[in-house]
C-alpha cells in the first residue's frame, strides 16, 4: 500500500479509515508517506480520534488503519480515475 500511496502524493483522495471498530471516509490530499504512516491535509472531513494531530489541518494516520483508497482528483494526469 505504501507504494500506491507514494504514487498519489499531491492527489485528492478519499481514504476509508478504521477507527475503533468503525470506518470513516476522509477526503484529503496526501502530503507525505512514511514507512508506517501517511500524512494528509484534510479537504472537508475530520479524521478519526486515533489520528495524531501534526499541524492545524494536517494529520498523520497509521497505514494499518487505512482500509481503502479512492482517487478523487490526480494532479499528475488531470483525470477522475484510478490513474497509473
Amino acid at each position: 500500500m505504501n507504494f500506491r500511496l507514494r504514487q498519489l502524493i499531491d492527489c485528492d483522495v478519499k481514504l476509508t479509515v478504521e477507527c475503533g471498530g468503525e470506518c470513516e471516509e476522509v477526503v484529503a490530499k496526501i502530503c507525505f508517506v512514511g514507512s508506517d504512516y501517511v500524512e494528509i491535509k484534510k479537504v472537508d472531513s475530520e479524521p478519526c480520534d486515533e489520528c495524531e494531530v501534526n499541524k492545524k489541518d494536517t494529520f498523520i494516520i497509521p497505514i494499518k488503519n487505512i482500509s481503502g483508497i479512492k482517487v478523487n482528483n490526480c494532479c499528475k494526469c488531470n483525470c477522475d480515475c484510478n490513474c497509473k
